[in-house]
């Protein structure tokens, strides 16, 4: 009786094992079965994608191509725009050649200096802000870049003759990225990105209001260069506007002229009502013969005294269009993973 229990708890136990074991089997060839599925859908995709052709159809690659197009005529056309406000770079001239050229234009200016009553700070050692070519010869990369420079400041220092300038304190400028480079061998780093380069340069001079007023205008709207303004600073020679009293006409009072330009008497002046405000003693000279106030002298509202002015001027030179697209492209091919890199890949 002890065996046949025996028998039939072992095959109950058995049961249940082989119908767990069975369930297992059933759950995981059911994942088996989703993977192989999922992998089979993937590996499809796979084949799909390896025999199609990776490029747009002929339509969409015509249409990218005209708005590429389109795209590179408006950036030529704003550099060609952009281009009329600088001077061509003259390759044509060496290191050796660039000395006497400045020295002639230093002499040029020094003359136009005299003739216009322009006094020139330490004269004897004014040199264009070009000092270091004294005695040395300019890097041979820089010269084409320092002919324009010096054209500029040429330019600018004509532009203060003409205008009127009294006295120039002092010219200077910021050197070339060559010319900063260690010994001159290479290029300073500079900022490839950019498609204009600024070169500042300073001036001090002394000035009365209308020649500054006529010389700040033509910097900010020439069409020979491209001058931006970047900083200015003005100081009048008086601290003070001038006090009740002084000056020719001190001791006269207001001017009243009538239609034929004669000046109201005197007495007539006198007679005006005492406690009256400005337009109503106009008016009373108007009301008894017709007599106009004139205008205040305009040296009191804009000032007849000299002007100490500094200001920082740069220099704008535009990249050439074609030029800046070769070198972005070359720099792109240099970098990891450029178009270059991939190329070769």
């Amino acid at each position: 009786m002890k065996g046949n229990q025996f028998y039939t708890v072992f095959g109950i136990v058995s049961a249940v094992l082989l119908g767990a074991a069975g369930f297992y089997c059933y759950k995981g060839y059911s994942s088996y079965q989703e993977a192989g599925g999922e992998f089979n859908t993937r590996r499809t995709a796979l084949l799909r994608l390896k025999r199609s052709e990776p490029y747009p159809n002929e339509e969409n690659l015509g249409r990218i191509e005209k708005e590429v197009g389109e795209y590179e005529g408006e950036i030529n056309s704003l550099f060609k725009i952009l281009d009329r406000f600088q001077q061509p770079l003259n390759g044509n001239i060496n290191d050796t050649q660039f000395p006497q050229i400045l020295k002639s234009k230093i002499e040029a200016f020094k003359a136009l200096a005299k003739k216009k009553g322009i006094t020139i700070e330490e004269e004897k050692e004014f040199y264009m802000a070009m000092d270091a070519y004294r005695t040395t010869l300019p890097n041979p990369k820089a010269v084409p870049l320092l002919d324009y420079q010096l054209g500029a400041i040429e330019y600018l220092l004509n532009i203060l003759a003409e205008a009127g300038v009294t006295h120039l304190i002092n010219l200077d400028r910021e050197l070339l990225p060559v010319e900063m480079a260690e010994g001159g061998a290479k290029e300073a780093p500079v900022d490839s990105s950019s498609v204009a380069a600024k070169y500042p340069v300073s001036l001090t001079f002394e000035t009365k209001h209308p020649a500054f007023e006529r010389l700040v205008n033509q910097i900010t709207n020439d069409d020979k260069y491209f001058f931006i303004l970047r900083a200015l600073r003005v100081d009048n020679n008086a601290k003070e506007g001038a006090t009740k009293g002084e000056g020719d006409d001190a001791n006269s009072g207001p001017r009243y002229v009538n239609a034929s330009g004669e000046e109201a008497p005197e007495d007539l002046i006198n007679k005006i009502p005492q406690g009256l405000e400005v337009p109503a003693q106009v008016a009373w000279m108007r009301d008894n013969g017709g007599y106009e106030l004139q205008s205040s002298d305009a040296r009191i509202l804009l000032g007849d005294e000299s002007l100490r002015v500094f200001m920082v001027i740069d220099l704008v030179r535009f990249a050439d269009a074609s030029e800046k697209v070769a070198k972005d492209e070359g720099e792109e091919k240099k970098e990891p993973g450029g178009k270059g890199e991939k190329a070769k890949k």
